[in-house]
């Protein structure tokens, strides 16, 4: 039996973790993940690089590891705020205990991505365990629908658009299920969207994981290499270059 591998990234990781840390301190602050914003430098001296980009931001030719100050060119009104790694360690650590609740063969690649081997978890009960987070993280009781609690949730209608569509995806057979209850629950009790990448080894569900973002589950499988993979750029390789 082929192994079942998860590539799990956070969708521009620093950016996301700051933008839930201001709405946390300020409910009414704007979400930087909706307007042109980037992570990184210092917009008064105009120095340094950008290190995650709002996807608005990246609507003006934005480029990850780019100077300040050329974006700043391309988007004069841009927003940029400084880098917080008291933040991101804050929220890396609240999504790799999520991840550990589903399978204990993790391993972390980075501050906000991680592969998770959940080929054991096949017959698992993926809609009884999340309702059971959910019910636990919101307070409710045995006789309360998370997820009618979830998408009455204005926040997470507002940072998703695929929150039916998770819920529907639980009833979906193994793995797509579990992918779906990851997302949904990261969303629900962290505030913020991953990309999952599913397939039989770590190379291949990490290039699934980047095909289109945010928020979405791909698969890669050997299979699918032909149709999925071939048309790519080599760049786009995993490890290349």
């Amino acid at each position: 039996m082929n192994r079942i591998i998860f590539h799990i990234d956070v969708n521009s990781a620093f950016l996301s973790w700051t933008a839930v840390k201001r709405l946390q301190d300020d409910p009414d602050a704007v979400d930087l993940r909706t307007i042109p914003s980037v992570v990184g430098g210092d917009v008064k001296t105009r120095h340094g690089i950008v290190t995650a980009k709002s996807i608005p931001a990246k609507k003006y030719g934005i480029q990850t590891a780019e100077p300040i100050n050329s974006a700043l060119q391309k988007c004069p009104k841009l927003v940029v705020v400084s880098s917080d790694f008291t933040t991101y360690r804050k929220f890396s650590h609240a999504f790799m205990d999520i991840l550990l609740e589903y399978s204990p063969v993790l391993q972390k690649a980075s501050i906000d991505e991680a592969f998770l081997d959940v080929t054991d978890l096949s017959a698992m009960n993926v809609r009884a365990h999340l309702e059971n987070e959910l019910r636990n993280f919101y307070g409710l009781s045995l006789m309360e629908d998370p997820f009618e609690y979830i998408l009455r949730d204005k926040h997470l209608s507002d940072l998703s658009n695929s929150l039916e569509d998770d819920i529907k995806n639980l009833r979906e057979g193994f793995p797509l299920n579990l992918a779906a209850a990851i997302r949904l629950e990261i969303k629900a009790r962290l505030g913020f969207t991953v990309n999952v990448g599913v397939s039989v080894n770590k190379l291949l569900a990490k290039m699934a994981s980047d095909f289109t973002k945010p928020d979405r589950t791909h698969t890669l499988y050997p299979w699918e290499i032909e149709k999925k993979m071939w048309p790519l750029d080599i760049g786009d390789l995993c490890g290349y270059g």
